[in-house]
């Protein structure tokens, strides 16, 4: 079995994403800075875990066109990723 992304709470997900991009040297796996989603993997193993940079404040709450929140919008998005990297492990 393999973890194939792990999640850290950051205050801001694009500061977190300039960070681990650009003064860790991380690689972007993908970035949404609209949708606060940002996610890198290490430069050494770009097949590796990757590392979700998630926004850890509640307050982040604003509803979309489809009446779900920007958060269920992420983790429903997070959860189909996750199932295509098991699926392909």
């Amino acid at each position: 079995m393999k973890i194939a992304m792990t999640s850290i709470s950051v205050r801001d997900p694009i500061e977190a994403f300039m960070f681990y991009t650009q003064k860790l040297g991380f690689k972007e796996k993908l970035f949404m800075p609209e949708m606060k989603l940002a996610i890198v993997v290490s430069p050494e193993d770009e097949d590796g875990t990757s590392l979700l940079l998630e926004h850890s404040e509640t307050s982040d709450r604003t509803f979309s066109s489809t009446g779900s929140t920007t958060q269920e919008c992420r983790s429903s998005f997070l959860v189909q990723m996750m199932l295509k990297a098991s699926s392909n492990a």
